[in-house]
């Protein structure tokens, strides 16, 4: 070499150096791989993409490495494979977004123009399909995903959509870079307002540590099984304002440290056995008012409630706004023990089991609504042999036989009984005290010696 051509080399290097060129990475190692052949349909720069994100892929095997491939390999598969990108790519007739030809000399990996252009906002679905593909290079089992989906470490870019890009907004990184640690930082998640439509199991996996959930305004219809499985931190779930028609048996599985959980204005239509299971749920209140339940349920018109509904549920209050159209037998056992159940008998047809209290715990206070004109049936208060305190409103033709009434004065720990009634017929002292013996009642109102309004019997 010359000196001339010494100087004009050395100077080169200092100016390039000046400009901020780096060092070469793993993409500029032993050559460049061929790429792309059809320039007219914007072939190259789809094949050049690829390519960059197979080096980004090997970057990341080397900052972590996936088992079954080492960075290495990967990057020889890029270096040795020529990407040819093609308007469109078929198999078997049916569109598809690469192909891969392991045996072919060189090696060969063809990808879809149109595929690729769907893809453009979804980089993390990109990254999955090249590595898919270098990996059927490199001979490896990949056909279900099994290995290339190890990139997603903490299953973020698998859950739905709204809530992948929840994450990757908050920790500002594509889901295949979140870290299942990243989301130990999480104690109280809003999800408020969203849009969601449904929740798949896997999409609240690795919250381990998140105690407020909030899940309102959505148009959620069901919750399924699993959902709640690594969430054994949270204590307040809020669901309230979807659309929720059935408790599936199970549902809230995981949660085993929940202590409130609101489910206001839903539909629900149905409650299976088991729903409530592994739940213990305790009361909140203000200072200077009625204590309220946190089980407190919106049920939709004409609901059912299925047998063992709270099979496993440890709470001191249920409360169910709407109203029952079927109640099965033994739908409250194996309850804990209640202070406060209240539920609305419907109108209309209605199946309600007379042995709806059978195996049910012990009740300090049962509080009925009954709107429809169908008696309840014989027998049906009869296991209610803890309750001190109960509560009947009678709508429009609703009303009570005097076999019911003598039924109920039979029940042991009954001290207070109280009758409500929004229809024209006022109930008649004589009729309650003639099958009432144990108890004395009296209307709660009285003006010039005549009696109106509610009924309060009291044991003798």
């Amino acid at each position: 070499m010359s000196k001339q051509t010494w100087v004009l080399s050395w100077g080169l290097a200092i100016f390039l150096s000046g400009c901020g060129t780096e060092l070469p990475d793993a993409r500029h190692q032993n050559g460049n791989p061929i790429q792309g052949t059809e320039v007219g349909s914007g072939g190259q720069e789809t094949a050049g993409a690829f390519v960059e994100v197979g080096y980004e892929l090997v970057e990341m095997l080397r900052a972590q490495p996936v088992a079954q491939v080492s960075a290495e390999e990967l990057l020889k598969a890029v270096q040795d494979t020529k990407v040819i990108a093609k308007p469109e790519l078929f198999l078997d007739g049916a569109p598809v977004d690469a192909l891969n030809f392991a045996d072919a000399s060189p090696p060969r990996i063809e990808v879809s123009h149109a595929g690729w252009q769907r893809l453009r906002r979804l980089r993390h679905e990109k990254v999955l399909l090249v590595f898919h593909e270098y990996l059927g290079i490199l001979k490896k089992n990949d056909d279900h995903y099994q290995i290339s989906r190890r990139i997603d470490r903490a299953s973020i870019c698998h859950r739905s959509p709204a809530i992948r890009l929840f994450f990757e907004r908050k920790l500002r990184r594509s889901c295949y870079r979140i870290e299942i640690d990243d989301l130990r930082f999480f104690e109280e998640l809003d999800f408020t307002g969203m849009g969601l439509t449904e929740l798949k199991v896997g999409d609240l996996d690795h919250l381990t540590d998140v105690k407020y959930l909030t899940l309102t305004i959505n148009r959620l219809t069901t919750l399924p099984r699993g959902l709640f499985r690594d969430m054994d931190s949270l204590t307040h779930l809020d669901l309230s304002k979807n659309k929720i028609t059935a408790l599936e048996p199970y549902v809230f599985e995981g949660a085993t440290n929940l202590r409130s959980l609101r489910m206001a204005e839903n539909s629900i239509q149905t409650i299976h056995r088991g729903a409530f299971s592994g739940l213990s749920i305790d009361l909140v209140g203000r200072v200077g008012e009625p204590v309220l339940p946190v089980i407190a349920l919106e049920i939709g018109p004409r609901a059912q409630l299925k047998s063992g509904a709270f099979d496993g549920l440890v709470t001191t209050s249920i409360s169910l706004s709407g109203s029952l159209a079927s109640i099965e037998p033994k739908a409250f056992a194996a309850t804990s023990p209640l202070k406060w159940l209240f539920f609305t008998v419907s109108d209309g047809e209605v199946s309600v089991s007379p042995e709806t209290f059978v195996d049910a715990p012990a009740i300090d206070w049962v509080q009925i609504e009954v709107t429809g004109a169908t008696p309840l049936p014989a027998g049906f208060f009869a296991p209610l042999t803890e309750t001190k305190k109960l509560t009947l409103s009678l709508y429009r033709d609703a009303d009570v036989t005097t076999e019911q009434l003598r039924e109920l004065n039979s029940l042991p720990a009954l001290q207070t009984l109280r009758f409500q009634s929004y229809r024209e017929k006022e109930f008649s002292l004589p009729q309650l005290s003639q099958a009432l013996t144990g108890l004395h009642c009296q209307h709660e109102h009285d003006t010039d010696g005549r009696g109106w309004g509610p009924v309060t019997c009291t044991r003798k």
